[in-house]
């Protein structure tokens, strides 16, 4: 006997479930509710809880964030240090005078 299981649907929204995990079971505030007024009081972050002692900033990426990196990549390396490159890579940063840059804006964008 063989069993058939399939998906349907995608996958839950989580910017939802966890604004809804941080609201009730943390107890927290949105931010976002009252963002003009949170602004002006220097809160920029999207919940506060703990009597405001902890605040959340969420960041949920549903893009593919290739191009992102690849911008950030290319914006750095110097063009007489590009390699050339025909389909996917993998990058030793340690080949490029401005290593530690390029490792920095990499890493900061996947951050």
């Amino acid at each position: 006997m063989s069993i058939h299981i399939e998906r349907t649907g995608g996958p839950p929204d989580l910017p939802a479930a966890f604004g809804h995990f941080v609201v009730r079971d943390l107890r927290g505030r949105s931010l976002d509710d009252r963002k003009d007024e949170e602004a002006r009081q220097g809160k920029f972050p999207d919940f506060a809880c703990y009597r405001d002692l902890v605040l959340i900033e969420m960041k949920h990426l549903e893009a593919e964030q290739n191009e992102r990196i690849n911008e950030t990549y290319k914006s750095r390396v110097r063009p007489d240090e590009e390699p050339f490159f025909y389909g996917t890579r993998r990058t030793n940063f340690s080949e490029f005078s401005n290593r530690d840059e390029i490792a920095s804006a990499v890493l900061s964008k996947l951050g």
